[in-house]
């Protein structure tokens, strides 16, 4: 009985320092993951050069356009940080986001996302949020 007793007190010992490993691994991920953000939010300025919201039934739609102040496609997580600025922006009914590669070539959006076609070459993304929830990223969507 003695034995029986000191091999189950040997397996709940083993069981908890396993549980306390896999929580220790789970919280260094976490934090990585965190400072990974940091870095890239860091790294990439936005500024809201416009937003519009309109009301339908008590559900709202958005409307952004944005600027990309140090855009450089080819830096690295560009496109990561653009689209995790897009799903930062508020969500109800629907959401659309226009990103534009400098402030000057950035519209100001009145009623809805309609802007004058000089800007469709400093376009340099989009991204829709629809009411079934599902999104839609592009790069440079008016080319």
């Amino acid at each position: 009985m003695r034995n029986l007793l000191a091999l189950v007190s040997l397996i709940f010992v083993f069981a908890i320092s396993i549980s306390c490993n896999q929580t220790q691994k789970k919280t260094d991920q976490s934090v990585s993951l965190e400072s990974d953000t940091i870095q890239k939010r860091s790294s990439t300025q936005f500024s809201e050069v416009s937003k519009t919201l309109l009301s339908n039934n008590g559900k709202y739609s958005y409307f952004f356009s944005v600027s990309v102040d140090n855009f450089d496609e080819n830096r690295k997580n560009v496109w990561e940080d653009i689209q995790e600025e897009a799903m930062s922006k508020p969500y109800d009914n629907y959401t659309v986001v226009f990103f534009f590669d400098t402030k000057d070539h950035t519209p100001v959006f009145v009623k809805t996302c309609d802007f004058d076609k000089k800007y469709d070459k400093h376009c340099i993304a989009a991204f829709w949020h629809y009411p079934n929830g599902s999104v839609e990223f592009k790069q440079y969507p008016m080319e």
